[in-house]
């Protein structure tokens, strides 16, 4: 039997300003698995986009990389990504968490030798299966 917080319906995003890579967990497992890439550079399209596939998934909560510096602070990015975060839980109505994203790029970069862009949705499966793992 899986443990209770496991039984979570998962969509992770690793953002990017003109793609942004997603995974997600099915609430049967803590495994995360890649879902695919969105290529989009407006803002508000790309909120549309994601809430409408965390609805499709049925998707309970979204977990959003972040990526801060080394001290923990906010980047650049990371603000727009805070607020690319709060419209979107204003349109899906859903729970947005923020998981530190450092080094899930190269980390991703180095799982997958094949294609270019893939790493996108591998870095958000890295996002999510860290975020999981840190409920054991």
């Amino acid at each position: 039997m899986i443990e209770e917080k496991y039984q979570k319906k998962l969509l992770a995003i690793d953002y990017g300003k003109s793609k942004l890579g997603m995974a997600f967990t099915d609430g049967e497992s803590c495994v995360a698995h890649k879902y695919g890439i969105l290529f989009e550079k407006n803002l508000d399209e790309q909120v549309n986009k994601i809430a409408n596939i965390a609805n499709k998934l049925n998707a309970d909560c979204i977990i959003l990389g972040l990526p801060l510096n080394a001290d923990g602070k906010d980047t650049e990015t990371s603000l727009l990504i805070r607020e690319f975060g709060i419209k979107l839980h204003k349109l899906a109505n859903l729970s947005i968490m923020y998981w530190n994203e450092i080094m899930t790029t190269q980390m991703a970069s180095n799982n997958m030798l094949k294609k270019h862009g893939a790493e996108d949705s591998e870095a958000a499966r890295i996002i999510l299966q860290e975020y999981l793992d840190n409920l054991k």
